[in-house]
């Protein structure tokens, strides 16, 4: 983030894009306000700032619901909200939060500040472990309160955020005190940079190109290490990335990699006039063992911290956008022995032209 002379904020989105950051808090208004009853049916939701008279303009294509509710009582729940929860990466500042609850109460959600709750994601996640769910003889459910220490890996798209919670056998008498959290700055973003990096813009997999071309992409980016933060590095690689329209099909080439190739040995993918043949080892190899090394080194850091040992963890639960990878439970079944692994089910590649399947 820059700032112009007039002192405005302004976000650099590639080497020639900048736009006001209050543009982004317009953008988040406006998605939020499709959320509200008299949204729905319309073609667009129109948003338009009172100091600037900017107007932000999104197509309704979103639909929303809610498992187990009809349609009508959706938006009879919705049209009487008494809280909004948003989640936020631990240790971020208050204005990150200011600025969430202002939005919210901006698109009209709800009237009152005291009505939005902004919480860890990590304890966002906890607290769906909070009770648990057994059949009886009858076969009708029964909830109780979980006890015993929980892990909570969640790996989202800016950050891989971890949480500790160690129950009371009464969950009533859960309290903030109860949970220990812990950030680190690699997550979704970041592991799609590094399939463009370390799998799709490496020699050997670039096929056909001009030496001109390799030499392009060679000097004009340093790439940051896999696995690693390097926030400074990967904020301009992503400037970098979003610069030109062949760079951003890379980038959306990767998050569907990285759904595909775990699943598949071999993938083949296409560009315009360029193939790679990619192996489902390479990334494994070259992009998901240096995170998982990293991420062990802090789960380490984290659980020394706390003062609580790996044997001691009861129950683990990996969950976000790259938290079903098979690689990441195995490494917790090995890092906890006597942890009963819970792991979100895979998600589907987005519905993306990318080549062809390989079947051995």
């Amino acid at each position: 983030m820059i700032a112009t002379t007039a002192h405005e904020p302004i976000l650099q989105l590639s080497e020639h894009e900048q736009i006001p950051l209050k543009l982004v808090n317009q953008g988040l208004v406006t998605l939020l306000t499709t959320l509200q009853s008299q949204a729905f049916g319309q073609d667009s939701i129109s948003l338009t700032d009172r100091e600037t008279q900017t107007i932000v303009t999104l197509p309704n294509d979103y639909n929303c619901g809610a498992v187990g509710l009809d349609q009508e009582t959706f938006f009879s729940a919705l049209a009487q909200l008494k809280c909004v929860l948003i989640g936020s990466p631990t240790n971020w500042p208050e204005a990150y939060r200011f600025n969430l609850r202002e939005a919210v109460l901006e698109a009209g959600l709800v009237k009152n500040v005291n009505q939005v709750i902004v919480i860890e994601d990590a304890i966002a996640t906890a607290l769906s472990e909070l009770t648990s769910v057994r059949e009886d003889s009858k076969t009708s459910t029964i909830s109780e309160f979980r006890r015993g220490k929980i892990l909570i890996v969640n790996v989202g798209a800016t950050t891989t955020e971890m949480a500790l919670v160690n129950f009371p056998d009464d969950g009533q008498d859960l309290t903030y005190s109860h949970f220990h959290c812990h950030s680190f700055a690699y997550g979704g973003q970041a592991l799609d940079q590094d399939i463009v990096c370390q799998l799709l813009l490496k020699n050997e997999n670039i096929s056909p190109q001009t030496e001109k071309e390799k030499n392009q992409e060679q000097s004009t980016q340093l790439w940051p290490r896999p696995g690693y933060p390097d926030l400074s590095i990967r904020s301009q690689l992503q400037q970098w990335l979003q610069s030109s329209s062949y760079r951003q099909e890379l980038l959306a080439a990767a998050r569907n990699l990285k759904v595909i190739l775990p699943s598949e040995k071999e993938f083949t993918l296409n560009i315009g006039d360029r193939q790679w043949s990619l192996q489902q080892q390479d990334l494994e190899k070259k992009v998901l063992e240096p995170f998982i090394q990293q991420l062990n080194q802090e789960l380490n850091n984290f659980l020394s911290r706390v003062g609580i040992s790996p044997v001691g963890i009861n129950r683990a639960l990996c969950t976000g956008g790259s938290g079903s990878w098979s690689g990441i439970s195995r490494w917790l079944r090995q890092k906890l022995p006597n942890a009963i692994i819970v792991q979100d089910a895979k998600v589907n590649s987005e519905n993306v032209e990318l080549g062809q399947e390989n079947l051995q």
